[in-house]
């Protein structure tokens, strides 16, 4: 399965993963050997802190987490060899409130996120409540990025051009990718 994992998730309390991956395998046809991927989907594997060495067992995948980094092993010629690394990721949740926005005018806010370095990949939602409560929010647009070490900026713009925007105080959950 190596370079063909295709979706990896964690469970909330990080204990079990899944995985959806596609396993080369060979099919005889026409008198040759041609090779196909087919979809292999594991379930409920459990998570550990390090490598087990609790088992032998040939063709074992094991999903190890270690901070924010996802590691994925497979048993093969009694030895545990890695097939995937995948970055983890951190998601906090502000209540934030931004002021009245001008026509054509922004307002930053920034925050503080331990475990966030600059240039860390940013995804951003918003609470549904900041904008249909707001005042003249129709034409706001929200973007957060990883400003510096510990912080993240999140940039509130309104893009009308007639209108003073102001959205409503909400929730803003950030997911930091550390890549």
């Amino acid at each position: 399965m190596k370079n063909n994992i295709k979706k990896l998730k964690i469970d909330d309390s990080n204990t079990s993963a899944e995985i959806l991956g596609l396993q080369q395998e060979y099919h005889y046809h026409d008198g040759i050997d041609q090779p196909r991927l087919n979809p292999k989907f594991f379930t409920g594997l459990p998570i550990y802190s390090e490598v087990p060495t609790h088992t032998d067992e040939e063709g074992k995948l094991v999903v190890t987490k270690l901070d924010d980094l996802v590691i994925l092993y497979l048993r093969l010629n009694k030895l545990w060899n890695p097939i995937g690394v995948f970055p983890g990721t951190t998601t906090y949740t502000f209540t934030l409130n931004f002021s009245a926005i001008l026509v054509h005018e922004s307002e930053d806010i920034i925050v503080s996120v331990p475990k966030v370095i600059s240039g860390d990949a940013v995804m951003l939602g918003v609470q549904g409540l900041v904008i249909s409560t707001g005042t003249n929010c129709d034409n706001i647009s929200f973007f957060a990025w990883a400003s510096s070490d510990t912080f993240v900026t999140i940039r509130c713009i309104n893009n009308s051009d007639v209108n003073t925007a102001n959205p409503a105080t909400g929730l803003f959950t950030i997911k930091i990718i550390n890549i």
